[in-house]
């Protein structure tokens, strides 16, 4: 997190455990489901209506299958839960287009797409059906962020049919023009601007393009480590850790311009931190001075380790610093210094940001027992 200077953004990082991070994905703000239903059905009982965000909670997630899963209500006896899954077979996730022939998500295929709608405590044995994707966004990490389709679905064989029409939104996507009055909290891979007061402003999910969505997946433990805002209102992200095995998974600076909405990514080869159950979930370190992007890059499996620069003003070139030593967090101090704490937690470098070479000035300073940084991070 880089210093701040006056009407700059308070940026704020938080890491929390995978379990948490996607029970925080799943709120969904926007939805209306509108249906119909033949007389006959016995998922909508011969009925016709309107549910929205407004007659209570909705979630919204990526499922097993690479489909969408979204449920009003949970538990409740009017809840409503609707499973769309592509057929398996392409491996990869669920897209617009026309998916006839369904069945029964827990019966679907490789050539096969799935289809469940429940109302209640009621479902249906066997489904047969069609439905139609209109339009489908996901995050940078593959999780649904718009969601629009329709569908028929029939019960047990039987001729008459649930028709109904979904519309569901998470977060916004575009031009964020955050007050230089708020705060910015990166968590769970979204960002979320708060007043001063504490309240939720708006939130925004970290995206491979504006209009662009990933047709793969990430590692689950690739997420945002650390996060600094620029004072052009570019956000610049730690993004992953380099510790999955997939094409994907690749460490990478993601930058967001808030005020123009678009975002880019810088993939580096070899940049990587640890990641395990234990503290490392606070390991990763961004910070800005001037045009210089710096990163803690650590060594993981003989790969890089050192620090990590990009020069903003040359196309995001690269250039390695220190790299016999392991760093797990960096910042710029309020006299325009860098410091970088080592792996041991104790001892911190101190460089001249500005400096091409990066020109150690100071330190190495050594922290006492309670790990009191001192005039470290002044």
């Amino acid at each position: 997190m880089g210093p701040r200077t006056a009407g700059a953004l308070l940026l704020v990082v938080a890491t929390v455990p995978l379990a948490a991070q996607e029970e925080e994905r799943l709120t969904v703000p926007t939805v209306t489901f509108s249906y119909t239903s033949d007389p006959g059905d016995t998922i909508g009982q011969g009925g016709s209506g309107t549910v929205t965000s407004a007659n209570g909670p909705w979630r919204l997630k990526r499922n097993s299958g690479l489909g969408v899963d979204l449920i009003f209500n949970q538990l409740q006896n009017n809840q409503w839960n609707f499973c769309f899954e592509p057929p398996s077979g392409p491996g990869q996730l669920l897209a617009s287009g026309s998916f006839p022939s369904a069945v029964r998500c827990i019966s679907s295929g490789a050539a096969t797409p799935g289809l469940d709608v429940g109302h209640g405590f009621s479902g249906c044995n066997t489904v047969t059906g069609d439905f139609q994707v209109n339009s489908l966004l996901y995050d940078y990490y593959g999780w649904p962020l718009r969601f629009t389709a329709s569908f028929d679905q029939h019960c047990e064989g039987a001729t008459p049919a649930l028709h109904g029409t979904l519309n569901a939104a998470l977060g916004t996507v575009g031009e964020a023009w955050i007050s230089a009055e708020n705060l910015v909290v990166v968590r769970t891979n979204r960002l979320f601007e708060f007043t001063r007061a504490g309240a939720l402003r708006e939130s925004f999910p970290v995206m491979l393009g504006t209009s662009t969505s990933p047709t793969g997946l990430h590692a689950f433990a690739e997420v945002v480590r650390d996060a600094v805002m620029g004072p052009d209102g570019r956000l610049y992200i730690f993004n992953g850790t380099g510790t999955g095995a997939g094409a994907l998974d690749v460490v990478q600076l993601s930058v967001f311009d808030t005020r123009a909405g678009t975002w880019e990514h810088h993939p580096v080869p070899g940049w990587s931190i640890w990641e395990s159950p234990s503290d490392s979930h606070a390991y990763g370190g961004v910070a800005l001075h001037g045009d210089y992007v710096f990163a803690t890059d650590m060594l993981r499996n003989g790969d890089d380790r050192g620090i990590v620069r990009f020069d903003t003003a040359n196309g995001f070139s690269v250039a390695r610093f220190s790299t016999s030593t392991t760093y797990i967090d960096l910042n710029v101090g309020w006299n325009g210094l860098l410091y970088a704490l080592r792996l041991d937690k104790f001892t911190v470098d101190v460089f001249d940001p500005s400096t091409p070479n990066l020109d150690v000035v100071g330190g190495p300073i050594v922290l006492d027992d309670d790990a009191n940084p001192g005039t470290a991070f002044t």
